[in-house]
């Protein structure tokens, strides 16, 4: 380091990028080194930059300096709609300082947001928003078993005064449709008292959305994440795997384990065995034996994915994390609490999916001409 810094203030910038180079290759998670790689590269090449500051992120959604760094470059570039995603992020994270916040809201005076023309099809929605949980064993097994396995886990009530949303809610199914046609997905759409967890999604045997009447109310945007997180659940077919308690993810472990372990199977996966197709029977002949299978780990991804599809839909961060503490149980008294959150609710998944490459051809896919 000591030698990349004399290179450095000698002039001498393509030596001290292979000294810090030599450094990164012993070290990758060195934050600072890349930090200090990313400002020389920005001199005359500030998209080598940019890409040396989003490996940081990549291992540690919490560098404030990567993300003010990153910023700035995305704004030299004449990127204003990322330079925003990444300050966004940054304060919901809780690490903005008030220089951040005006740059912050001169970047969002100069946006352009371009209207979405087209649907998510399904062979991008596979390749640009899922993560790896679909492709994964338990995914591929769960894929291929989800309407026969959903018949066996207990689904819990679906509220009171359940009635179809209709007359006061034009708003609401307005906002329905606009994410359906979206995820070229017409659920019916309904609205209760006291649903369970606010909101109750079934893909079978109907693609049933019901909206608790607390939540009518809220902005559009948090409703067009609550909707994307709803629709994608039933469009992959785990909209089961909303609202599993720990009683219920523990029984749903032991049926996908039991698919696919070395023993004989019991129970319910023997009935599944018994009855599969030969689609499913193949399935299974593939990932039979596989071992280390964490199905907590597994669910919490699949989650994911949904909570991706719901900040497509509303391209507002602070909305999305809005509505996943809603749906969390929180009780928040404006969305301005939801600053600091952005890491515990959304996850570092959701952090870095905002800021990726994926998520900005998916917004540039979307505002395409029909």
């Amino acid at each position: 380091r000591g030698l990349a810094r004399i290179l450095l203030s000698s002039g001498d910038r393509p030596a001290a990028i292979e000294a810090y180079r030599g450094i990164l290759n012993v070290e990758p998670d060195g934050a600072s080194d890349r930090v200090a790689l990313a400002e020389i590269y920005a001199v005359d090449d500030p998209q080598r930059a940019i890409g040396e500051l989003r490996k940081v992120l990549d291992r540690d959604i919490h560098h404030a300096p990567a993300y003010r760094l990153l910023s700035s470059f995305y704004t030299r570039t004449n990127d204003i709609e990322r330079a925003n995603r990444v300050l966004t992020a940054l304060d919901l994270l809780g690490f903005a300082e008030e220089t951040d916040r005006q740059t912050m809201a001169r970047l969002r005076a100069t946006r352009q947001n371009a209207p979405l023309r087209r649907s998510l099809d399904e062979q991008n929605r596979e390749r640009l928003m899922a993560n790896t949980a679909p492709r994964e064993p338990l995914g591929e097994v769960w894929t291929a078993f989800a309407e026969e396995i959903t018949a066996f886990i207990a689904q819990p009530s679906l509220g009171e005064n359940v009635i179809p949303a209709e007359g006061n809610e034009d708003r609401l199914l307005q906002i329905a449709i606009e994410v359906g046609q979206l995820y070229e997905l017409e659920p019916e759409i309904f609205v209760g008292d006291k649903v369970p967890g606010l909101l109750a999604v079934t893909a079978f045997p109907r693609q049933i959305v019901v909206v608790d009447r607390s939540l009518v109310g809220d902005k559009d945007l948090a409703l067009r994440f609550m909707f994307g997180y709803a629709f994608e659940a039933i469009r992959g077919g785990y909209a089961a795997l909303l609202q599993l308690g720990a009683r219920q993810r523990r029984e749903l472990g032991q049926i996908l384990r039991g698919l696919i372990q070395e023993v004989e199977p019991t129970g319910i996966p023997a009935e599944l065995m018994t009855n599969a197709n030969l689609r499913q029977a193949k399935v299974l002949e593939r990932h039979a034996g596989t071992r280390d299978l964490d199905t907590g780990s597994w669910i919490d991804n699949m989650l994911a994915c949904a909570k991706r599809a719901g900040l497509v839909a509303c391209d507002d961060f602070a909305a999305a994390i809005w509505m996943v503490a809603r749906l969390s149980g929180e009780l928040l008294a404006s969305h301005d609490d939801t600053v600091a959150l952005g890491a515990v609710l959304g996850g570092p998944d959701l952090v870095r999916f905002y800021l990726s490459d994926n998520y900005q051809l998916i917004r540039d896919l979307l505002a395409l001409p029909a």
